[in-house]
């Protein structure tokens, strides 16, 4: 007896009719979609990340170079006032009687003039000091944080004002006029001996009296009064912050996802505000001001955006 011969279960139809893979093919190319999706996802979370610190870092380090430039001006103005002193002691000295003759009071102020151009000067160096010390101290604000969270990345700083006012100098100060008093002293004559005014050895020790035969007349004595702030100058501190891009997480140029991840760039301004330079008031504290405020002694935004703080 002949058995029947098997059929033949292979062939083209065979291959058409099986769905046997399918699945596998999906779940490739979904894998792909995925991984992309992936490394978009952390190349956006390192970027938003890198702004956050980067902005943290603007704003930390424009804060603390705006308070040494706010302490700058709190000891210009402290200086102010003591010069302010000097010169009304010396109008009250000048209005206290009749002097002996012109020279000794040209004497007195003399003495005092001496004094209060020491204060100017005084004034004149804090505004140098103080501005060069914003700058050390805005750049060991980076150092600090650069040790704590910069890592094999660094972040960078340009600090972004004008060379002169406020990089230079805090700002310009002048003074606020010239000062002069009507003092009386005496022509000398063969009568009418008068109580008179000789000299006032320093500011501390009273006036020493004497007389002489004369007639009072009138004179004018003339110095450079207290300092003042040129309004036209503004102090504040602007810096840019960037750091260099992390490399992509994933990068298949050939697969037509070439990903190139920009560097993050943030500012911030911060001024002193609350004090008075000629009105004696060392009130001043630092704070935040819009990053585009426009200043005489400026330097153009890097940016074609408007930054606000």
């Amino acid at each position: 007896m002949t058995r029947p011969r098997p059929q033949a279960t292979g062939g083209p139809r065979r291959l058409l009719a099986d769905q046997r893979g399918q699945t596998t093919i999906f779940v490739a190319l979904s894998a792909m979609v995925l991984v992309c999706f992936l490394a978009f996802m952390v190349n956006v979370g390192q970027l938003v990340h890198d702004k956050i610190l980067s902005q943290n870092i603007a704003d930390m380090v424009a804060l603390s170079a705006a308070n040494v430039q706010a302490a700058g001006l709190n000891e210009i103005a402290d200086l102010n006032m003591e010069y302010y002193a000097l010169e009304r002691d010396l109008k009250r000295w000048l209005s206290a009687g009749t002097w002996v003759n012109a020279g000794a009071a040209q004497g007195l102020v003399s003495f005092f003039s001496n004094l209060m151009s020491i204060n100017a000067a005084m004034q004149q160096a804090a505004s140098t000091v103080y501005a060069g010390s914003a700058h050390a101290v805005a750049y060991r604000v980076l150092a600090w944080h650069n040790q704590e969270y910069g890592g094999s990345r660094p972040f960078y700083m340009v600090p972004w004002v004008h060379p002169v006012y406020p990089g230079f100098r805090l700002t310009a100060l002048d003074h606020i006029g010239q000062g002069s008093w009507f003092y009386m002293h005496i022509i000398p004559m063969l009568c009418c001996q008068q109580p008179a005014i000789t000299n006032v050895p320093f500011r501390l020790m009273p006036i020493s009296p004497t007389s002489a035969v004369g007639i009072p007349v009138a004179g004018m004595a003339v110095w450079d009064s207290w300092m003042k702030r040129d309004p036209e100058t503004a102090t504040y501190y602007r810096v840019l912050v960037w750091r260099q891009p992390i490399k992509p997480f994933v990068n298949l140029p050939d697969l037509g996802f070439d990903v190139e991840i920009p560097a993050m760039y943030a500012m911030s301004l911060a001024m002193p505000t609350g004090g008075h330079v000629e009105n004696r008031k060392s009130d001043y504290i630092a704070r935040f001001a819009p990053v585009n405020s426009d200043f005489k002694y400026d330097l153009p935004l890097p940016f074609s955006q408007r930054y606000l703080h």
